[in-house]
């Protein structure tokens, strides 16, 4: 019975990279992506009707409902989310790139920054190593982030977010 089970519900299983070389590179890029991030939501998206609000993981999304639920409003709510299987070895890597790039020019960031913020970005996506196997095997993901690197979620969350104000900017007006 439990082997059929495994079949049934397929998953990756996420395997941290904490302890991989490009750690500490990661959450200082981490870092300056979700500055990125809520800026440019804020001045593409935002505006007095709108809060952006961005997800990180399960755990935030219950946080925001229990927010919510503690400030009842007279205004109508919406919660509108999206989960996209395989999301983080979905894109590639020149995507992910040129995303973060295009975030930084919409907010005219100094290009000193832009630059190390690129360099800095290119080498942990280039050195994306993962551990698996109780850490006995060692794997480098060629294309997308791995899915337990510090900075997944915030380029996950900048690269959709570019996408998501393109799509919006390409409509008639």
């Amino acid at each position: 019975e439990e082997e059929k089970a495994k079949h049934l519900l397929p998953a990756r299983p996420v395997i941290a990279a904490n302890n991989a070389p490009t750690t500490p590179l990661s959450i200082f890029v981490g870092k300056k992506l979700q500055q990125l991030l809520y800026l440019t939501a804020d001045k593409k998206l935002g505006n007095k009707e709108t809060t952006i609000i961005v997800v990180e993981d399960s755990f935030s999304v219950a946080r925001i409902i229990d927010v919510f639920n503690k400030q009842p409003s007279e205004d109508p709510i919406s919660i509108i989310t999206f989960d996209i299987t395989n999301l983080y070895p979905t894109f590639k890597t020149n995507e992910l790139l040129d995303n973060t790039k295009t975030a930084m020019q919409w907010l005219n960031w100094p290009a000193v920054e832009q630059s190390t913020v690129m360099i800095l970005l290119h080498a942990v996506l280039a050195n994306n190593y993962l551990y698996a196997g109780n850490q006995q095997q060692v794997y480098l993901q060629r294309d997308g982030i791995a899915t337990g690197s510090n900075l997944a979620t915030q380029l996950a969350n900048l690269t959709l977010l570019v996408y998501e104000i393109k799509g919006l900017e390409s409509l008639p007006k």
